[in-house]
């Protein structure tokens, strides 16, 4: 089955955040050491799994849809590393305030 390209990005881009954020919470909540591989092959899952779904999922978009294959390609992946930033930045923010509340703290 063919889907057609998005008419606008912004849903992409919720999907690809909600692909990146929950990707996120997978590899904190250690869903990754269930996987018997070295811990190398985990970190690079860890970063390539998110960034390569993220990069497919907003390669239907309309964004960069004027450039070339290959020069869009990277642009969609630049987008992708951001997303996944910002996901890491919200996580951090969120320790914060959990931290300064005293729900979690040092062991």
């Amino acid at each position: 089955m063919t889907f057609p390209p998005a008419h606008t990005y912004r849903a992409s881009l919720a999907v690809a955040f909600a692909v990146c954020l929950g990707w996120a919470a997978l590899v904190l909540f250690g869903g990754l050491n269930t996987l018997p591989l070295p811990g190398e092959l985990k970190a690079i899952l860890a970063v390539f799994v998110p960034l390569f779904g993220s990069t497919a999922i907003l390669y239907r978009t309309v964004l960069f849809r004027e450039m070339d294959a290959v020069r869009r390609l990277a642009y969609l992946f630049g987008v992708a590393v951001a997303l996944l930033v910002c996901v890491g930045a919200l996580l951090l923010a969120f320790s914060l305030v959990l931290f300064g509340l005293g729900i979690i703290g040092p062991d």
